[in-house]
């Protein structure tokens, strides 16, 4: 996210001069440059999501396999949070899921920025360099609102039958 607010404060540092009426030239060129940087924000939020793949991957090992192995081993269910989580329904906690969400604007609303500046300052589609740039936009925004929903924390992980670890673990010599 800090490098998102970095990034942020560049485009508009970038995007100054074409405020302050440079020639027509170097502003074009400039407002093209605009059409680049969801691609940016898209790498980073994607980046971002990492963390919360991460986390999910580890709550899912802990449910689905530490859990049920220690809730064997001393006959009472623990480490039940996942299990909870995934028993109430979403709209039980609308501010959590609210808050999952507005955390992507970081990514999302200096992407629609961008774009939108250029459409304000530029003058058009003149030069493939902006056709490309523009399908670049709509392709990274695509990638940032897809990885915003498939990087979701609010619900915690499914309880689901998974093999047995000790059986795929040829290295285990007990």
């Amino acid at each position: 996210m800090n490098f998102a607010f970095m990034v942020a404060a560049a485009m508009l540092a970038l995007a100054q001069p074409l405020f302050s009426g440079h020639s027509e030239n170097t502003g074009r060129d400039l407002s093209a440059i605009l059409l680049y940087f969801p691609a940016i924000f898209a790498m980073l939020s994607a980046l971002y999501s990492d963390r919360s793949v991460r986390i999910l991957r580890l709550a899912g090992y802990i449910n689905n396999h530490l859990r049920r192995r220690l809730s064997s081993l001393i006959s009472f269910h623990v480490w039940q949070w996942e299990v909870y989580k995934g028993s109430r329904p979403r709209g039980s906690h609308p501010l959590a899921y609210g808050l999952d969400k507005v955390r992507w604007m970081v990514f999302i609303l200096p992407s629609l920025g961008s774009v939108g500046l250029y459409f304000w300052l530029g003058d058009g589609f003149r030069a493939w360099q902006e056709w490309f740039g523009i399908v670049v936009s709509v392709l990274s925004l695509g990638v940032s609102f897809l990885v915003m929903f498939l990087a979701e924390e609010t619900k915690g992980v499914a309880t689901i039958d998974e093999p047995n670890l000790d059986t795929l673990d040829h290295d285990l010599n007990f």
